[in-house]
């Protein structure tokens, strides 16, 4: 595949996504030097495996009218369908131990996840840019949901009045999954079950009662495991 200025501007445009090159190099599981190789035209060729199997699907979002199956020179009968599904639904993966030493101010959750060592999780629905996968561990405090609970989050985008998210408290620092409610300045995290803590504060006058929430988009259960007690999951 030869290397086309609209494929360098994919390039660049996904290497802004994850951060820097050497990030970039790592999710795709190549050197940085051949990305680099690549970008100041020392090499003027990509790898019919390397882009078929990795890079085609990772500069797709960024290509300029990615859309039109025509501008790909490799056919796309040459991978399988299958193939493409399972990628473009995959999430990188975070426990709840680790995500508690996300800071938002430093870096995106799904860059945090994805420095974590490259875990990722399939999921039913489309992941979309920036989406990360949330593991329940044995730090969750969380009764909702049993240990192994799998959370697709959507970073980057604001909880809507009664979706379920997972937030950090600041006084605290505990992680939970909760119903998002808001009722004029009174904003509510309820316990997803009823039976939990509910937390609300005014709006206005304390607005920082959360150092980061999103909303949680789809929820992995094992229930093979587990069985329905009094409205929770206990381990059979």
């Amino acid at each position: 595949m030869k290397v086309t200025p609209e494929i360098l501007a994919a390039i660049d445009g996904a290497i802004e996504h994850y951060g820097n090159i050497t990030q970039f190099a790592k999710h795709l599981g190549i050197a940085h030097s051949t990305i680099l190789f690549w970008k100041n035209g020392k090499t003027g060729n990509i790898s019919g495996q390397l882009w078929i199997n990795k890079l085609r699907h990772e500069l797709k979002p960024f290509m300029h009218g990615a859309s039109d199956r025509s501008r790909f020179a490799v056919r796309e009968d040459s991978m399988p369908y299958v193939s493409d599904q399972v990628r473009a639904n995959q999430a990188p993966l975070a426990t709840f131990s680790q995500i508690a030493d996300f800071d938002p101010t430093i870096e995106s959750p799904y860059t945090f996840a994805s420095n974590l060592g490259g875990k990722s999780v399939v999921f039913a629905r489309e992941v979309k840019p920036g989406y990360f996968a949330l593991e329940l561990d044995e730090t969750a405090k969380c009764g909702d949901f049993p240990i192994g609970t799998l959370l697709l989050v959507a970073s980057g985008e604001y909880a809507r009045n009664g979706d379920t998210v997972v937030a950090k408290l600041r006084d605290s620092g505990e992680i939970v999954i909760r119903h998002f409610i808001r009722e004029e300045n009174l904003v509510k995290l309820a316990a997803v079950n009823g039976g939990g803590k509910t937390y609300e504060w005014d709006a206005k006058e304390n607005s920082s009662c959360i150092v980061w929430m999103y909303p949680v988009v789809e929820i992995n259960l094992d229930l093979a495991g587990y069985r329905w007690v009094k409205d929770r999951l206990i381990a059979k």
